[in-house]
This record gives C-alpha cells, sequence and structure tokens, in this order.
C-alpha cells in the first residue's frame, strides 16, 4: 500500500487510484449568476466529475477545458456511481 499525503490529508493507496477517487455531480448551477463574469465555470449541470484534490472547502476537478480547477464544494454533491471517460 503506498501512502500518498494531499494538501492537508494523507490518502492510502493501493496502487488503483482510479478506484480510490471520490465522485462528485455539479448542481451549483443557482451559484452561477453571483460569480464575477470574468469567472467561466466550465462545469455541466448534472454531469459527474472525478476528484483531483480535495481540501477543507474545495474540490479540485478536470472540468470540461481539460484543466484542473478548484470549485467550491456546495457546489457539488458526493456520488458513487462510475464515470464513463
Amino acid at each position: 500500500m503506498q501512502k500518498v499525503k494531499a494538501i492537508g490529508t494523507i490518502v492510502y493507496s493501493d496502487g488503483d487510484e482510479e478506484k480510490d477517487k471520490k465522485r462528485v455531480k455539479y448542481i451549483g448551477k443557482e451559484y452561477e449568476d453571483f460569480l464575477i463574469e470574468h469567472n467561466r465555470i466550465d462545469l455541466i449541470h448534472g454531469k459527474e466529475y472525478k476528484v483531483v484534490e480535495e481540501t477543507k472547502n474545495w474540490y479540485r476537478v478536470k472540468d470540461e477545458s481539460g484543466e484542473v480547477y478548484a470549485y467550491p464544494k456546495c457546489f457539488f454533491e458526493v456520488s458513487n456511481n462510475e464515470i464513463d471517460e
């Protein structure tokens, strides 16, 4: 078992990192109107994403732009479904 340190937490991995990733569904569409205009959100409402990194208040996910960005946890609900990419 490999020990991997992330910001603020320690994650233990058995080598199958994809299996261990938390999955979250974007439900934060109602927050989009309150964001600054130039902060585009590249997430699709209802779509599930794999969490790359988790901190106290943020999930880092690879969004539709293909880049990894941090989004507030309140934008998501945790899901246990499989993700097809």
